[in-house]
Order: C-alpha cells, then sequence, then structure tokens
C-alpha cells in the first residue's frame, strides 16, 4: 500500500519539471490565458454540482426545473 502513495506523490523537483513542460509546450504567453480558464471551468463545475442554477446556460436552466 505505502508503494502506492508514494508512485503518485509529486515532489518539488516533479513539479518543477511540469513547469517546464508546460512553459515549452505553451509558451510563457499562453499560460495565465490556460489558468484563467481552468480556474474558471472548476468555478463553474463546483458551483453546477452544488444545484446552483444561476450558473447553468440559458438552456439548461429550463431543463433542471422540469
Amino acid at each position: 500500500m505505502q508503494e502506492v502513495q508514494l508512485l503518485f506523490s509529486l515532489g518539488p523537483m516533479e513539479i518543477g519539471m511540469l513547469l517546464v513542460l508546460a512553459i515549452f509546450l505553451f509558451g510563457p504567453k499562453r499560460l495565465p490565458e490556460i489558468g484563467a480558464a481552468l480556474g474558471e471551468t472548476l468555478n463553474s463545475f463546483r458551483s453546477a454540482s452544488k444545484g446552483d442554477p444561476k450558473s447553468l446556460p440559458e438552456g439548461q436552466e429550463e431543463k433542471s426545473q422540469a
């Protein structure tokens, strides 16, 4: 069981390597745009999972109330 936990742990070296890889793939100018889009997606997912009808698109509000 302990081996499985160590397999999925991310240390500072792994996080640094992922950051360098992301900069090479997307470029430094594009990373803030990707981060903002990811944040908006997570916020809308959280509010939709809580059942907040304001977070749903216009067409989806009617379907969720029926």
